[in-house]
Formats: structure tokens, C-alpha cells, sequence
């Protein structure tokens, strides 16, 4: 191919790119209201964008916070006790996991936590500390994984709580002719068999028959922009796609990837 032939191609490609993106920005600029959700570290971060307001929250407790850190402990004890685990550090690791968990126990009691949180908390840091004096090598006992379990449970209904009661008053909130039209995007961790927490709590609040019409995951992103230009793109790839191949959801997945896929596997091809 000659030198002028790319640069043609190259030319077509890049005003693709420029319409497409205020192709974006115009579909976007349509939704009265938009719902981004990613997690952080706190349990979850929600802005509602409203016909020019936008609403922000980080409605999740300390509590939820406290429990996933303290979690934490014994599992990387756990990662500890593996021959790989921390090659030529592991005595290092081990006694900054202690000082931690020391640190840690001593705080417990300015959170509030139900009964049961804080006694796994407390089996939580104080078998990790024990184990570390110890020597323990090997599996977790079974008190420690217990009380992980715990944690994940208590801490799991105080995010479900706090989250789904700020949806139901952002949503109540808004007009219903807004409502019936929101449209939301997950930001959701890396997971192999599920989509993550918040994409959870959004489909049981807004309803799982929305899911891939007015509520869309994107896995891994953590941050707001790019959040709304992923919904921007998943909108205007469906309204391209209809129009240009028939078929609004063929653009859901990544078209070149499906012809590699067809190319190297003839049953798929035909398929």
C-alpha cells in the first residue's frame, strides 16, 4: 500500500473520530438524567446528573470501611503462609501485618459496629496477631475464616443499606417523566463470575429488566468521565449499529474481535 493511500485512509479514520465524538456529546446532551456509580475505597461514590445539576454522594459508613480493612488481616496472613507468597519479606510483611493489626484492635471501639461485626473484628485481629506470635504456618483456622465470612456479610448489608436508600431519595426526587427515562453506568470491579456490588444494588433498585437498555456495566472504570463516555459511546454505537447493520446490539461487542474469532473458528463463522 502506498504512503498516499494511508494517508487517505488515515484522513477518513480521523474525521470518523471527530463526528463520532460529537456525535457523542449530542446524544449525551439528550438524557435528562444520568446516574454514574463507581466503587472507591469508602464503598461507593454516586452523582446523579440532573438538566445541569449534578448530586454527589459517598453514602457508605466508616463501619463498612473498618470491616473490609480489618478482612483484610487475615487474608493476607493467608498469602503469608504460601511458600510464594512473599519471597525473602516474608518475616518483614508478617511483622508490619502485626503492627497493623495491633493498631487497628486499639480503635475498634470508636466505630460503631453491631455485636456481631465487632466480635468478628475482634477474633479477626486478635487470631492474626496470635498466629504471628506463633509461627502458625499454613491454613487459616477455621475461627479466623469464620469470622472473615462474617465481616463480609455485615459489611455487605451496610453498604446494601446506605446505597439503596440514597437511590430511593435521589429517585424520588426526580420527576417521574425523568425517571422512567434515567439512565445509569456501574463502574465495576474485575470479577470472573459476577459484575460487582453497586451493579447489584442497581439492578434490584432500578429493576434487572433495564439492564443492558437503560442500565450498562463497564468493568474497571473508576472514574466519572470516563464512566459518562462509556454511556455516551454504548448509546451512540447502538443507534449507529441499527442503522448501519440492522441489528442495534451487534455493536455491544467488538466487531473485529468477532471476525478473528470467525476467522480462526469456521463454526463460528457460520454461526
Amino acid at each position: 500500500m502506498t504512503p498516499d493511500a494511508l494517508a487517505a485512509a488515515d484522513r477518513l479514520n480521523d474525521l470518523f473520530g471527530r463526528t463520532y465524538e460529537e456525535y457523542r456529546r449530542t446524544v449525551l446532551a439528550t438524557l435528562p438524567a444520568i446516574l454514574l456509580v463507581r466503587s472507591t475505597p469508602g464503598g461507593g461514590h454516586y452523582a446523579l446528573h440532573h438538566r445541569g445539576t449534578v448530586r454527589v454522594a459517598e453514602p457508605v459508613p466508616a463501619a463498612f470501611r473498618l470491616l473490609k480493612s480489618i478482612a483484610h488481616g487475615p487474608t493476607l496472613l493467608g498469602v503469608l503462609a504460601r511458600p510464594d507468597g512473599a519471597p525473602g519479606e516474608g518475616a518483614r510483611r508478617r511483622a508490619e501485618l502485626r503492627d497493623a493489626c495491633v493498631a487497628a484492635r486499639s480503635s475498634l471501639d470508636a466505630v460503631p459496629l453491631t455485636p456481631t461485626a465487632r466480635a468478628a473484628a475482634t477474633i479477626a485481629l486478635v487470631g492474626t496477631v496470635e498466629a504471628i506470635d506463633q509461627a502458625h504456618e499454613g491454613p487459616l483456622s477455621a475461627e479466623l475464616r469464620n469470622a472473615c465470612e462474617t465481616m463480609i456479610r455485615e459489611a455487605g448489608a451496610i453498604q446494601a443499606h446506605a446505597c439503596r436508600d440514597l437511590l430511593h431519595g435521589w429517585l424520588g426526587d426526580l420527576p417521574a417523566a425523568d425517571r422512567d427515562v434515567l439512565h445509569a453506568i456501574v463502574g465495576t470491579g474485575w470479577g470472573v463470575r459476577e459484575h460487582g456490588t453497586h451493579f447489584e444494588l442497581l439492578c434490584h433498585v432500578l429493576g434487572r429488566e433495564l439492564l443492558n437498555v437503560r442500565l450498562f456495566a463497564a468493568m474497571g472504570e473508576h472514574d466519572d468521565e470516563r464512566l459518562l463516555r462509556r454511556l455516551g459511546m454504548i448509546l451512540c454505537n447502538r443507534r449507529t449499529s441499527g442503522a448501519v447493520l440492522g441489528d442495534p446490539a451487534r455493536m455491544d461487542v467488538e466487531l473485529i474481535g468477532d471476525a478473528v474469532a470467525g476467522a480462526l473458528c469456521p463454526m463460528r463463522r457460520s454461526a
